[in-house]
């Protein structure tokens, strides 16, 4: 189960949303607004993962760049 775990911890975040929002074998771009990053992560990760820090990088009137930083409860 530890070695399990450390492997899920491994997925590069982009990776994980395609393997949680896209049947298997499809891609998406990724673009979404941070609320619906937020409810999407909230839900697949649990209770287990909480959103640590939010940091918005470069937005305009057009689009923003946003980081989530979820870490697990202890």
């Amino acid at each position: 189960m530890e070695v399990a775990n450390e492997c899920i911890d491994s997925f590069l975040m982009t990776e994980v949303a395609s393997i949680l929002s896209e049947p298997r074998g499809e891609r998406s771009d990724y673009h979404m607004l941070e609320g619906q990053w937020r409810s999407l992560l909230d839900e697949v990760l649990g209770p287990e993962f909480v959103l640590q820090r939010a940091i918005s990088c470069s937005p305009d009137n057009q689009t923003g760049l946003f980081m989530l930083h979820y870490g697990r409860t202890v």
